[in-house]
């Protein structure tokens, strides 16, 4: 009696040892830092996610084929550093943002009730977040086609973000596109916003043909760089009657410029900037 009680005590301490590593696996464990696919912060609203697989999925500093068309270029008086589409000397950095508004399909976090899956209204969005987390000053590179939904009414876009194809498809009640784009505005960008009635330049990014196709509504064009006039491939990027009924806006310094250039001079109501008094979206 006594040997069985024995073994009957060592084998159900045989049972808990063997048993010891499933429990320690079942405990509960934080998700580490490295396991969230993409970090993110909230700012003024706006959420932002670490986005690096753009510019960083193979090489450990982006390279110029990613970079060409949000503009950045090599610095070649100072090794591992970038000059900014805005002239601002910047080191060669790991990743860039993806702007996205909180929805079901932003990562794997669940969003609060009633959260919005698209942008609505008056939406600006800065060139860079500055000490966005510990990763310094971190540049706003893309946006996602999806935030951009029917209640979006304006829209600010970053200046080192081209504007791509099918980029505000959703957005059928934009009325101001205010494009801080420097490098390019692709075809076909804001086909389908029938009531887009302002469309602002900062810079002077290349503009390819049908980028404004469908939008006859268009009433102003705005151009607020004074260093050149942006480059239109054809006068396919603006519908016919834009050229007849909008009004152009662009500072005296480009006067001459607009009136030599082919698609430009095409508009009929040119004025100077300084008449003009279309409210720019701000941050």
């Amino acid at each position: 009696m006594h040997t069985n009680i024995i073994r009957f005590v060592r084998r159900i301490m045989w049972l808990l040892l063997l048993s010891l590593p499933c429990l320690s696996m079942a405990q509960p464990q934080a998700t580490p830092a490295w396991a969230l696919r993409y970090p993110e912060e909230t700012i003024r609203g706006i959420r932002y996610f670490k986005y690096t697989t753009l510019i960083n999925e193979v090489h450990n500093t982006p390279s110029l084929p990613y970079l060409w068309m949000f503009g950045f270029t090599l610095n070649t008086e100072k090794e591992g550093t970038y000059i900014a589409p805005d002239g601002k000397i910047i080191p060669a950095f790991y990743g860039g943002l993806w702007v996205m508004p909180p929805n079901e399909r932003n990562v794997d976090i669940v969003p609060p009730a009633n959260t919005p899956s698209t942008y609505s209204g008056e939406i600006y969005l800065p060139d860079f977040i500055e000490g966005f987390r510990y990763y310094g000053d971190v540049y706003v590179l893309m946006f996602a086609p999806i935030a951009m939904g029917e209640e979006l009414t304006a829209i600010r876009t970053p200046l080192y973000s081209p504007i791509i194809n099918g980029h505000f498809k959703f957005a059928a009640n934009l009325q101001k596109a205010q494009i801080g784009a420097s490098y390019v505005v692709i075809n076909d960008s804001f086909n389908g916003c029938g009531k887009l009635e302002t469309v602002i330049f900062e810079q002077a990014p290349y503009v390819y043909h049908d980028a404004f196709a469908a939008c006859d509504g268009i009433k102003t064009v705005v151009l607020q760089s004074d260093k050149e006039l942006p480059m239109l491939e054809s006068a396919a990027v603006f519908p016919d009657d834009v050229y007849t009924g909008a009004t152009l806006y662009l500072p005296d310094s480009l006067m001459a410029a607009c009136d030599a250039d082919p698609v430009w001079s095409k508009f009929t109501h040119r004025k100077s900037l300084k008449e003009c008094t279309v409210e720019f979206m701000k941050q």
